[in-house]
């Protein structure tokens, strides 16, 4: 058997079992889908095509073989051969297949997954008054204040700093505020370019975090903001947490009534995003906020890629004159979002699907059993830990059982939030300042319409179930981290 001939029957089985691997890890409608879309790849003549079918062709499968690939598969779109359902989930089957392919060596380049999701919201919410009065409020104080003596005490300098970096450099996202203290108190803030030659800037070195390759790294603060940073003595700087009590001390002595100060950190970058959207472009504050879709496609966005004519969307239709998109229910925005997370941790399926049919007693018995198979140093234990926990709980009044659905909320709500933001990270060992920061992130990044007090539920308990299996610290304040509403517990709601 010559060598080529050995290879090509070494990739075959290599792929046949990753198609298989991905039919078990797969929903109903997946699987039904997995035959037509094999037959459809067998026929192209591209080499993604044939390394998923287990060919060998020379060439590479490389950006452009995949970018082709999915090319064919829009033009089936465009020729009413499939429908925009159907090519997002031949994309995803695709991107699945690639990924185990991937891990065991073959040379595949990554192709895309589509999700079909709603335009991006308004970012003009219905408070947008009063949160800009609030802004007015604080510019104008932060102004009276620079107008007098600069502190040179750490006490009241950062906080002048910080409102600065948020009011005057945009400077609206939190984990880069919180990176950017570090930097002043680990002395390791370099303002490149501070010579008078050019703009200074800041490189902040974020990670990835699965939050998009468009955020801004480098960032060029405002003279004021500049002024303020080369001012600052060496030394510890406040904790962050005590930023926003040093927040209001400062904007009560500039004279700000007391129905204007913020109540939290979140509160203030929440404004100042409202209060720059209507000064700057979406595509500045995206980059900001690390707030890029990678590959969302629209309606909008489909008609264009197959070539068809741009139509209002349904929104602008019901409120003419306004171009205001309505949401879509919850359920259809969560079902996306369980989706997007199940494409990188295909658990989530089997999850899924244990959760759609039985009693709680068969889905309890189920999530035990699937725990026991879970090794000790596997990420996968807390999650299904702590859905077999929540799963098992007992009725309180055993005349009216709560339904599967209610026990497997929490989870449903904060698992795919975790995941898209942890990956396979195994939150066990993360620090509990930054597990108390992905909290945060997480629901600073919920839009209005998000079962936002549900979801801080969520995560309060997850994190609670941390402590109690694996004695992970507790949180140092709950209500900051969850809000009112997310950290009750059940003796407070009583």
């Amino acid at each position: 058997m010559t060598d080529s001939l050995a290879a090509g029957l070494a990739l075959a089985q290599v792929v046949e079992q990753a198609w298989q691997s991905v039919a078990a890890r797969s929903v109903a409608a997946d699987r039904e889908a997995i035959g037509p879309l094999r037959q459809w790849l067998a026929c192209q003549p591209n080499t993604h095509a044939a390394v998923l079918t287990g060919v060998s062709l020379a060439g590479a499968a490389n950006d452009q073989s995949a970018r082709e690939i999915e090319a064919l598969l829009l033009g089936r779109v465009a020729r009413k051969e499939l429908t925009q359902t159907t090519a997002s989930q031949h994309l995803s089957l695709m991107y699945r297949v690639g990924k185990r392919l991937r891990r065991a060596g073959v040379a595949v380049t990554p192709t895309w997954i589509s999700a079909i999701l709603r335009p991006p919201p308004s970012p003009f919410p219905r408070d947008t008054s009063a949160a800009l009065a609030k802004v007015e409020a604080w510019r104008h104080a932060l102004q009276r204040a620079l107008s007098s003596a600069i502190p040179e005490d750490r006490e009241h300098l950062w906080p002048l700093t910080a409102l600065s970096a948020v009011l005057n450099g945009a400077l609206i996202d939190r984990a880069k505020l919180i990176r950017l203290r570090q930097m002043l108190d680990r002395r390791e803030l370099e303002l490149h370019g501070s010579d008078g030659d050019e703009h200074a800037f800041i490189e902040f070195f974020m990670p990835f975090d699965g939050l998009g390759n468009h955020h801004l790294q480098r960032w060029w603060p405002d003279p004021v903001t500049e002024l303020l940073l080369a001012r600052h003595p060496r030394g510890e700087l406040p904790a962050f947490k005590a930023t926003l009590p040093l927040l209001q001390q400062l904007l009560l002595e500039q004279g700000v009534p007391g129905n204007l100060l913020p109540q939290k950190i979140s509160e203030v970058l929440r404004s100042a995003r409202i209060w720059w959207a209507a000064r700057s472009a979406p595509v500045d504050l995206h980059s900001m906020t690390r707030t890029f879709a990678s590959h969302n496609l629209t309606s909008r966005c489909w008609r264009r890629l197959v070539g068809r004519p741009a139509t209002r969307e349904p929104g602008a239709i019901a409120n003419p004159g306004r171009g205001i998109v309505a949401p879509p229910a919850n359920a259809e925005s969560e079902s996306e979002l369980l989706g997007a997370a199940a494409a990188d941790h295909e658990w989530l399926h089997e999850i899924g699907e244990a959760l759609k049919v039985g009693k709680p007693p068969d889905a309890s018995a189920w999530a035990a059993k699937y725990l026991r198979g879970i090794g000790a140093d596997d990420y996968r234990k807390p999650y299904v830990g702590w859905l077999a926990v929540a799963l098992a709980v007992p009725a309180r009044n055993p005349e009216i059982p709560p339904s599967l659905k209610t026990l497997a909320e929490p989870f449903l709500l904060a698992a795919p939030r975790l995941l898209n933001y942890l990956g396979e990270r195994d939150v066990r060992g993360l620090d509990i300042a930054e597990l108390d920061e992905t909290y945060r992130i997480i629901l600073d990044a919920c839009e209005s319409h998000d079962p936002i007090e549900r979801i801080a539920r969520g995560l309060r308990l997850f994190h609670e179930h941390l402590v109690r299996e694996y004695k992970v610290p507790a949180l140092p304040n709950p209500r900051a981290t969850f809000g009112e509403g997310g950290s009750l517990m059940p003796v407070d709601a009583t």
